[in-house]
């Protein structure tokens, strides 16, 4: 994997709620969620380390809006956003946000 061997780039795969608890500190966060989207437990999770950027990846339109006004209220800003047809003649969009401290 390109990062693997990157001193300054640390990489956790698994459950958010399960990985963040091994975690001292997060400078950036890249979240893939499932469909049903990171939820407010997470999200606020998340905002206590203060990152510097959070790139959020969402499969669903709905659950993205809603853990987006989590962090929102908790002191961030939309800086961009972009949907992505992958799935040409499908009701799936897939978007990417990017979230920053306000």
């Amino acid at each position: 994997m390109l990062f693997r061997s990157r001193s300054n780039v640390a990489i956790h795969e698994g459950r958010v709620e399960r990985e963040l608890s091994r975690i001292s500190h997060l400078d950036r966060v890249l979240l893939d969620p499932p469909r049903v989207g990171a939820g407010e437990v997470t999200m606020n999770a998340i905002l206590s380390y203060s990152p510097k950027s959070i790139l959020y990846i969402s499969c669903d339109p709905a659950t993205l809006a809603r853990d987006a006004k989590v962090l929102l209220e908790g002191g961030y800003r939309l800086h961009h956003i972009e949907g992505l047809d992958l799935f040409p003649m499908t009701q799936h969009v897939e978007t990417v946000a990017l979230f920053l401290p306000a």
